[in-house]
C-alpha cells in the first residue's frame, strides 16, 4: 500500500500476566472481555505531537505490521496507543484462516 509504514509491531499473548485481554476477537462484542479489550488507554499524550513510542503513530495511520505469532505482514490501521509501546490497531488484510476470528 504506497504510503504506509513498515513496522514490526511487539507480539505478545492474547493475554498478559496480569490478566489484560491483549487481542480481541469477534466473539468478545458486547462481553466484559472485549469491554476490557476497548477500555484500555493511557494519560499520555500520543500522536502527531507526542515524543518516543507514544509519538510513532496518529489515529488512522496505515501502517504494515507482523501478526502475533507469524512472522508474515499484513497491512493495519492505528485505532489507540495503549501506552508501554503497545498499540490497538485494525487489520486490512484478509487474514490466514488460523486468525480468521480477529
Amino acid at each position: 500500500v504506497p504510503g504506509t509504514r513498515r513496522v514490526s509491531l511487539l507480539m505478545r499473548a492474547a493475554e498478559s500476566s496480569e490478566g489484560e485481554v491483549r487481542r480481541y476477537t469477534r466473539e468478545m462484542r458486547g462481553t466484559p472481555e472485549g469491554g476490557k479489550f476497548w477500555g484500555r488507554k493511557t494519560d499520555e499524550k500520543w500522536g502527531e505531537f507526542a515524543e518516543g513510542d507514544a509519538g510513532k503513530f496518529d489515529k488512522d495511520d496505515l501502517i504494515e505490521a507482523k501478526f502475533p505469532g507469524t512472522d508474515d505482514w499484513y497491512s493495519a490501521q492505528v485505532m489507540r496507543y495503549v501506552g508501554k509501546g503497545d498499540w490497538i490497531v485494525m487489520w486490512m488484510d484478509d487474514m490466514p484462516e488460523e486468525c480468521e476470528d480477529q
